[in-house]
């Protein structure tokens, strides 16, 4: 795991377009339904959001994005719920502006009897995915893998709406400039 994680440091896996923050690698066990744990209880906490940008229900869509690595040795795949948090909390709160978005919100949606419907992609080992994780209902799993896998994650900002710069002045190279209403989109990248 460490050789690992002193690799994960060294790449530019955007050569330098949108300079991340390397979060860290996870090491995923095998035949894992869910990947994702709680650091305090050791539990498996299932289809989630993340919250690092700590957004209020408005500005959810305009967080990071997760730049997630399978560094291997196994395939990993990658959860992805039908509805966003923003879609989720408009379901369960009469006003969700004055809502703050949770993973207990997913939780309650799913036991209120509404339907959530994941989407699963298979990554093999080099292959990655860009998805706006505090907007999108995901986690991790090697259901029905038979080795475990290591990921490396990062967050960074994607080119802003107008394909100009993003939040850090910095400009996106010629080719690489986002087109409007592409904010929030979700690639698979090999």
């Amino acid at each position: 795991m460490a050789g690992r994680l002193e690799t994960a440091a060294r790449l530019d896996p955007l050569k330098g377009r949108r300079p991340p923050a390397l979060l860290g690698c996870t090491a995923s066990p095998a035949n894992w339904a869910t990947t994702t744990e709680d650091t305090a209880t050791g539990r498996r906490i299932g289809l989630h959001v993340d919250n690092f940008d700590r957004l209020p229900y408005a500005g959810r869509h305009q967080g990071r994005r997760r730049l997630c690595l399978n560094l291997g040795p196994g395939p990993r795949c990658l959860l992805i719920g039908d509805h966003d948090i923003q879609q989720i909390c408009r379901t369960l709160h009469p006003d969700p502006e004055q809502h703050y978005p949770h993973t207990d919100d997913i939780r309650r949606y799913v036991t209120a009897g509404h339907h959530l419907r994941c989407l699963r992609v298979r990554l093999e080992p080099g292959e990655g995915y860009i998805a706006p994780t505090e907007f999108l209902p995901h986690d991790g799993s090697t259901a029905g893998i038979d080795r475990p896998s290591v990921a490396a994650f990062w967050l960074g900002r994607p080119p802003s709406a107008t394909g100009q710069r993003d939040r850090s002045g910095a400009r996106a190279p010629r080719g690489q400039r986002g087109e409007p209403g592409v904010a929030g989109a979700y690639a698979v990248i090999a």
